[in-house]
């Protein structure tokens, strides 16, 4: 029996999704600025 109420893969999605984007941020700032600020 799955529980559709569980948010843990929604959960585990969202901070997934968090982690990438933060990651492509800090990449495109240490792309675009060549001095590590």
């Amino acid at each position: 029996v799955r529980r559709q109420s569980s948010p843990s893969p929604s959960l585990s999605g969202i901070i997934f999704v968090l982690f990438l984007s933060l990651s492509l941020c800090m990449l495109a700032k240490c792309a675009i600025s060549p001095f590590p600020s």
